[in-house]
């Protein structure tokens, strides 16, 4: 029986509200199982960690507050010496959803709990966007059910939840596929608009490595969609292709226009980041190493990571890597490595590949087969062949790292086949082929489970630790009674639906898809970091800087540990978020620029506390805390009258390293890097004389000093070319990197200067205008194509 079939006209409240719940119980099943699955961040008893509680959620408060108060913020003074904020692709600051969340601002923060709210909103996001793709595609509730949670419950989407970007990016692509299907199979059209929207907003939701990957299984589907939608001949078929291809061209050519507001300060700031620099090496350290596969059908093998620290923990770590030999840890491998979509899913791939030759009924069987196998291919990276191929040949694959991120294709694949397997099952079609793969996964599982017992403890290392082996133990028997009942429920429904008749048979695989992704999946949430509690001045510390700052002028706050520059001594990483007016010289950000990262590197500490600004020092040394000033430190901004020039910025950094540079009365420059400075620093001898720093906001800043001859007033911040500096009557002035990493202004004459100094940048200017057009190209394409099918539908 069809679903249609089963929807009923009632002539009665009750049976109104009976038929509206017939037709909405797929999305409502995937709502409570959602809700369900994240129950504790719904209710307040769980928390953020990790990279969502150092990085995404304190920079997410930072522009909701600038919002609140009317401002777009595009540069943040705060983290690393000061660092564009609107460009570091990794915010989202262009991302529409966002901007809701300035809304829910109160006293200077969007509460942590309803962060929590925002995130779990994307995953249902997902795992509705997966429903409607499955129901496009003619599949039963039931078996759209499975696909949705599948989805929004798997790998990709709870294990990324540690990289907000990452899960909210990906929540779009169902729809966007959903879309596509929509245009190429019922010929609407209009609807690609909605894939444009749909890969548009993925884009700015701030992963460009997730919507590149999820791009790449956009247009193979397209591709595949255009081909099997038209009868074999030549000439028809080359019709339709060209006809995709064209749709394509205009649809992804839309999304760069309307990502162009992030795109070209993204690229810029990229360029002059130390991950511009990295290798073949560094782009596929994190490829999944063949082994972990084996957590395909056994989740949780090599043990688990969460913030709270509770169960068996994660040994399967991959040792040969840049990042293990650089940090001596790496439990971050558990979430990156992950790639469990469920035993239905698997069941799917194995009953698409083995029946190939029969899914002419079920095409799009064979596509997300063939793509769950490039997904995982792909996701080996070193160890494959396939990475290294498409790192060389397709754009923008080898600017990001981690292949094994490739499975959101993946995990989005195996929804989809767990979807038409539950929808096989129940319309009676292949249930002898499932019965046998079903069957063999059971016993297939029931043996693995003994030969482990017997003689697991000799499998490898980490399996001499008993809890690593129960643990692992545990994962396999839980394969087995599921395997086992989904043979069970396969082999009852063949034979006549003795145990399963009607709503239980629909029931089951819905009620075992939750378990198996809540038991393999759910512990991972559970935190132990309350943001309020983490991110506290406990010292209150702030207060006192912000006197200080009122009566002294701006300064930045070292952390030390053992008299080396650290993080978290008194602070945690990016407080400076939430913190207006508290400033520190580290900070984790996207793009760090190559210079400022190598100047961070010199061990003249000293030399790196003065130039950077860093007044107030705390130092964690013995198990003791001390708080002290610097009074050694640079102010914010001086004016020089002579400089030192170096042939390049490897030999300015060994002066400083050695302590060559007097950076109290010279400015360190590199040849080249400034332009001709002769006639600048023509006299060299005098004095730096102080400079008046009044900041109007963090993007503009007011800079007074008495010059007794031309020179260059320093600005104790990270140089980037979007600032721009001009002199009271408006004409342009000079802007340098000094020190390497910092900025300076070039001032020509002698005598009193007010200069405005602002941060514009021209890539920004030019990317929002190119946004703007591709908006506006959006929305005609959707007009024009609707009216064009209006005018069809009525000439019909």
């Amino acid at each position: 029986m069809s679903d249609e079939s089963l929807t009923v006209r009632a002539t009665t409240p009750v049976t109104t509200g009976f038929a509206w719940l017939r037709r909405n119980l797929g999305w409502l099943t995937v709502a409570a199982a959602v809700g369900s699955f994240y129950s504790g961040w719904l209710l307040a008893q769980s928390f953020l960690w990790e990279d969502l509680l150092f990085m995404w959620y304190p920079a997410l408060c930072h522009q909701a507050e600038a919002l609140s108060q009317g401002r777009f913020p595009l540069w943040n003074p705060g983290l690393r010496c000061g660092m564009p904020f609107s460009s570091d692709v990794g915010v989202g600051a262009f991302y529409p959803p966002h901007w809701l969340l300035a809304l829910l601002v109160n006293d200077g923060r969007v509460s942590w709990l309803a962060y929590q709210w925002y995130l779990v909103a994307h995953v249902f996001l997902a795992g509705l966007g997966t429903l409607l793709l499955l129901r496009e595609q003619g599949l039963r509730t039931a078996a759209c059910a499975v696909g949705g949670m599948t989805f929004s419950l798997g790998a990709f989407m709870t294990m990324q939840m540690t990289h907000g970007p990452f899960m909210a990016s990906m929540s779009w692509i169902p729809l966007a596929m959903f879309w596509v299907r929509r245009s190429v199979v019922r010929g609407h059209r209009s609807a690609l608009a909605g894939t444009c929207a749909g890969i548009s907003m993925s884009f700015l939701a701030g992963a460009p490595q997730v919507t590149l990957y999820a791009s790449l299984m956009v247009v193979m589907y397209w591709f595949y969609l255009a081909a099997t939608q038209c009868p074999r001949e030549t000439r028809r078929m080359t019709a339709r292709l060209a006809e995709a291809a064209i749709g394509m061209a205009v649809v992804f050519g839309l999304v760069l226009l309307i990502g162009g507001t992030v795109l070209l300060p993204s690229l810029a700031d990229w360029g002059s980041s130390a991950r511009s620099q990295f290798g073949f090496a560094q782009i596929a350290d994190l490829s999944l190493p063949w082994y972990y596969l084996a957590t395909l059908v056994f989740p949780n093998f090599f043990g688990i990571a969460n913030g709270s620290g509770e169960g068996a923990h994660f040994w399967g770590v991959n040792r040969d890597t840049i990042e293990f030999r650089t940090w001596g840890a790496a439990h971050w491998q558990y979430w990156e490595f992950a790639c469990y979509a469920g035993q239905l899913a698997v069941l799917g791939l194995v009953v698409a590949l083995a029946r190939w030759r029969a899914w002419r009924d079920r095409p799009e069987v064979r596509f997300f087969a063939v793509w769950a196998l490039l997904c995982l291919w792909f996701m080996l990276g070193r160890y494959g062949g396939l990475f290294q191929v498409l790192y060389s040949i397709v754009p923008g694959v080898g600017m990001f790292r981690t292949p094994s991120r490739m499975s959101c294709g993946f995990t989005l694949a195996a929804a989809v086949l767990a979807a038409h397997l539950v929808d096989m099952v129940l319309r009676g079609q292949a249930t002898a082929l499932i019965g046998k793969v079903t069957r063999f996964a059971f016993f297939g599982c029931l043996g693995v489970l003994v030969l482990f017992l017997a003689t697991g403890q000799g499998w490898c290392e980490g399996l001499k630790d008993p809890a690593n082996f129960d643990a692992a133990g545990f994962a396999i028997a839980r394969a087995a009674v599921i395997c086992g009942i989904l043979f069970w429920w396969v082999t009852d429904l063949a034979g006549g639906g003795r145990a399963f008749r009607g709503a239980a048979a629909s029931a089951l695989p819905v009620v075992v898809a939750f378990a198996d992704l809540y038991l393999a999946h759910a512990h991972f949430h559970r935190g132990r970091q309350n943001p309020d509690e983490y991110y506290a001045d406990r010292l209150g510390i702030v207060p006192r800087i912000r006197e200080m700052q009122r009566t002294e002028g701006p300064f930045r706050l070292a952390q030390l540990r053992e008299g080396r520059l650290s993080e978290e001594v008194i602070f945690p990483r990016n407080a400076a978020y939430l913190y207006p007016g508290l400033e520190v010289q580290e900070g984790y950000v996207t793009f760090t620029p190559a210079r400022l990262g190598e100047f961070g590197a010199i061990k003249n500490d000293a030399a790196k506390l003065d130039i950077m600004n860093a007044r107030i020092v705390a130092n964690a040394s013995g198990g003791r805390l001390v708080m002290g000033v610097n009074t050694n430190a640079l102010p914010r901004a001086r004016a020089y009258h002579a400089c030192q020039e170096f042939p390049s910025w490897k030999d300015m950094r060994a002066a400083l390293e050695a302590g060559k540079i007097d950076y109290r009365h010279r400015l360190g420059l590199v040849a080249g890097e400034a332009g001709d400075t002769s006639a600048v620093f023509a006299g060299g001898s005098e004095a730096p004389a102080p400079v008046t720093v009044e900041r109007a906001s963090p993007e503009r800043m007011r800079l007074r000093a008495e010059m007794a001859a031309p020179g260059a007033i320093f600005v104790s911040q990270t140089y980037y070319a979007g600032w721009r500096a001009r002199d009271a009557s408006g004409r342009p002035l000079r802007v340098v990197p000094a020190f390497g990493a910092f900025t300076a202004i070039l001032v020509p004459e002698k005598g009193p200067c007010d200069i405005a100094f602002e941060y514009r940048p021209r890539e920004l200017a030019v990317g929002a205008a190119l946004s703007g057009l591709g908006v506006v190209g959006a929305l005609a394409l959707w007009w024009a194509l609707r009216r064009r099918e209006r005018r069809n539908t009525a000439a019909t």
